[in-house]
């Protein structure tokens, strides 16, 4: 095995090693892949399965949690107040009675187009077995 010596921590390293950048770190890190700023720790080789596993855990959380946000939308149990047409009953109902829950999916879809995009990048890396820094 080839090692190389990292001159921060004064000690030799495998080559897939790396030294963590962050002042809160400072030590080297086994197949360093990046700093996770959400768990505040190093992803190397001995929690890069946590750190998938997280990932999964929230794409599936964020689609459950927007596919129950669009029922509670669609599905309204109050009946709307007419107004001026049948085609603007339901559209004023749900921009004036409903705003908390396209609040919050605006809030959600972006979250979870970020953690799918994560997720797709982690899932390319681990199959190309490459790291990402």
């Amino acid at each position: 095995m080839v090692w190389k010596y990292c001159e921060t921590c004064d000690i030799s390293r495998p080559l897939r090693s790396k030294h963590c950048p962050r002042k809160a770190c400072g030590h080297c890190i086994n197949r360093f892949d990046h700093h996770c700023d959400w768990m505040n720790v190093c992803v190397g080789s001995g929690n890069h399965l946590y750190f998938y596993l997280t990932l999964v855990c929230i794409v599936f959380d964020t689609f459950l949690s927007l596919i129950a946000l669009f029922l509670h939308l669609v599905h309204c149990k109050e009946s709307p107040v007419l107004f001026v047409s049948e085609g603007s009953v339901w559209a004023s109902y749900i921009l004036f009675r409903r705003w908390k829950t396209i609040f919050m999916i605006g809030l959600t879809v972006p979250l979870f187009l970020f953690a799918a995009k994560m997720l797709k990048e982690q899932t390319i890396g681990i199959l190309r077995n490459m790291t990402f820094n």
